[in-house]
């Protein structure tokens, strides 16, 4: 299978105010980073042009690409996309409240594309500024546009492409891993002592984990998100 990987954001001076997007996107052997100034906008809408621009220049690419992940922080685009969007349309570009669809434009053309394109488009939530190279780069285009300033846009060879393209956070990439489990709560711990130490004398559960599918089996276990597992 073909995959494409897109970390998105947007930035916005004044909500609204001025604005910018920025976008990375992987395809199997190259990567363009993608970016504009919106003059007057609004975070949200920063936010769901950078998908919108993204997926719209992916399909304009001489590419087999089966299916598309997009890392966005932003709640509003991915619960849109995902799920208000439907209701959206069936009720004529009105909210529940009956009140005008904000961003209508940007979600036709969402929609749109979404039904055009040859390829499956599935959205991660990602946690804001959580150590996630490739969305810390897309911030760092938006805030750059959104300032007025004119970003370095790669586009190159994925293998000489300068940021890491892993969607976790940095922090989680070590192995072995030692995770503990105190009052609701994930911890990584930087070693098996220091873990044995946070848990003691507590009502706790803990671990040493070698592989990330033996990360994700144990968090879905004690019922946490990878987001949410503190340092």
């Amino acid at each position: 299978m073909s995959e494409a990987f897109v970390f998105t954001d947007g930035a916005s001076r004044g909500n609204p105010g001025a604005s910018g997007w920025g976008a990375v996107v992987a395809l199997p052997d190259t990567v363009q980073e993608l970016g504009a100034r919106i003059e007057l906008g609004t975070n949200n809408q920063a936010e769901l042009s950078a998908v919108v621009e993204a997926i719209s220049w992916i399909d304009n690419q001489d590419q087999d690409i089966d299916r598309v992940h997009i890392y966005s922080d932003s709640t509003y685009t991915i619960s849109g996309a995902e799920s208000w969007i439907f209701g959206w349309k069936k009720r004529g570009w009105k909210t529940k409240t009956g009140d005008p669809v904000k961003n209508q434009e940007l979600w036709q053309k969402f929609l749109q594309i979404r039904t055009e394109v040859d390829f499956d488009i599935v959205f991660h939530k990602v946690k804001g500024h959580a150590s996630i190279p490739g969305n810390e780069r897309a911030d760092d285009i938006a805030t750059a546009f959104a300032d007025d300033t004119s970003p370095v846009l790669y586009n190159g060879d994925r293998k000489a492409y300068a940021v890491s393209l892993n969607p976790e956070p940095s922090y989680l990439k070590k192995s072995p891993l030692y995770l503990s489990f105190v009052g609701g709560k994930a911890r990584q711990h930087e070693s098996w002592p220091e873990c044995q130490r946070w848990v003691a004398g507590k009502q706790a559960k803990y671990r040493k984990v070698r592989t990330v599918a033996e990360r994700d089996e144990l968090l879905r276990e004690w019922g946490v998100e990878l987001e949410d597992v503190q340092t």
